[in-house]
């Protein structure tokens, strides 16, 4: 019962930051655990070798800036999230914009 509660199984995560260090390891944590996800960092380069570090096949990567809040208003229309993690500098500002967006608040 509680293995199924906190089973990440086939949830989508977007993971910031995930590109190198805690991000990385977070993001190979839960694709060892069976997490389907979208990791993001500001280099391309370092995300491609990163996915290729993953377990499983269901993940994809995104070369965006967190600290453009325009760049991630329009990620955000693109995907639904439903779990996030942030790992980045800018991560107190980004979710005090995040979470006063009125589209945010949809239900998932």
């Amino acid at each position: 019962m509680t293995e199924e509660i906190f089973s990440i199984t086939n949830k989508v995560f977007v993971i910031t930051g995930a590109s190198k260090g805690i991000g990385l390891s977070v993001a190979r944590a839960c694709s060892v655990n069976g997490a389907n996800l979208i990791i993001i960092s500001r280099h391309e380069n370092e995300l491609k070798c990163a996915v290729n570090f993953l377990d499983g096949v269901k993940h994809l990567y995104y070369e965006l800036d967190i600290g453009d809040l325009r760049a991630v208003k329009l990620f955000y229309e693109f995907i639904k999230i439903y779990n996030l993690f942030f790992n980045s500098l800018n991560w107190k500002r980004l979710f005090k914009e995040f979470t006063s967006w009125k589209w945010c608040k949809r239900s998932s």
